[in-house]
């Protein structure tokens, strides 16, 4: 620091400690002056400031599932933000919206329960060639809520999926395929109703 002035007080302060031999250990302590920071930065100290100690191991946290069976690491959001506007209201029309992406081979469905999900949701929120499906809303002013609102209604179509695919009678015949999508359409228009 040839050329610079440095303050007295910060000139001490940036010298190393004299009583570490530790050199990987960060200190703040230098001379007489005694950091109140020594221990927390200590990479001995039960619970340093930086991370854990070496002999500890990693906290992790249990997974969440979904009440169909699904979990929720499996669910990929995305939000755009626009930026202000100048004119009123002064936030773009899609500023909340949420869109939830999730791999159709992560769903808890048989065979039968993925046919149902795919006629239900259609081919404009199904792609065939990624396998994924793909719902967004813009129910409500906020993007917390609208995630909510997506989560929910989509654990409601997995439910409804798995519930009509063990009710399906033995004989798997179209006609009652057809009726098991028919009564899965009323139910969840049913539920969207209630909900709103």
């Amino acid at each position: 620091m040839t050329g610079q002035f440095v303050p007295p007080g910060l000139a001490c302060s940036l010298q190393p400690s004299l009583t570490n031999t530790n050199a990987s250990a960060r200190y703040f302590s230098s001379g007489l002056y005694e950091s109140p920071l020594d221990d927390l930065l200590d990479p001995d100290s039960p619970c340093p400031i930086y991370g854990t100690r070496k002999d500890s191991p990693l906290k992790r946290f249990p997974k969440k599932y979904l009440e169909c069976g699904l979990c929720e690491d499996a669910l990929r959001f995305k939000t755009v933000y626009y930026g202000k506007m100048i004119t009123l209201p002064g936030i773009h029309a899609n500023e909340h919206r949420v869109t939830m992406m999730v791999d159709i081979k992560d769903l808890p469905l048989d065979d039968l329960g993925k046919q149902i999900l795919q006629q239900l949701v259609g081919i404009n929120r199904y792609n065939v060639h990624s396998g994924k499906v793909k719902m967004s809303a813009v129910v409500f002013a906020s993007r917390i809520e609208n995630k909510r609102y997506i989560v929910r209604m989509f654990d409601k179509l997995v439910l409804a999926c798995q519930r009509l695919s063990k009710s399906l009678p033995n004989g798997n015949s179209e006609q009652a395929k057809n009726d098991v999508v028919e009564a899965a359409k009323e139910l969840i228009a049913g539920e969207t109703a209630e909900a709103s």
